[in-house]
């Protein structure tokens, strides 16, 4: 018996832990399983600048404040046109 409560004891500690982890992922912006930003499908060489782009800005913040700039970002970045980019000096 004593070895049964210790089981469940252990296995309700790992559910309070896993439990953490989830809402810790939440709280940081990461999406929950079957959730996940838009999708660029790529169809030229803009378009794969775009994805790259975009997949370096999420590395760094939260994908939900990524897609809510994306606009400006898209403007800044000339709307990734290769040689505008690539004039681009700072």
């Amino acid at each position: 018996m004593w070895g049964l409560m210790c089981s469940l004891k252990n296995l309700i500690r790992e559910v309070n832990s896993s439990i953490m982890v989830i809402q810790s992922k939440i709280r940081k912006g990461i999406p929950p399983l079957g959730e996940s930003p838009a999708q660029i499908v790529p169809k030229s060489l803009v378009d794969y600048l775009e994805i790259q782009t975009k997949s370096v800005f999420q590395i760094g913040m939260s994908w939900k404040v990524v897609e809510s700039k994306w606009p400006t970002i898209r403007e800044a970045f000339h709307d990734f046109q290769i040689g505008a980019v690539a004039a681009m000096d700072k």
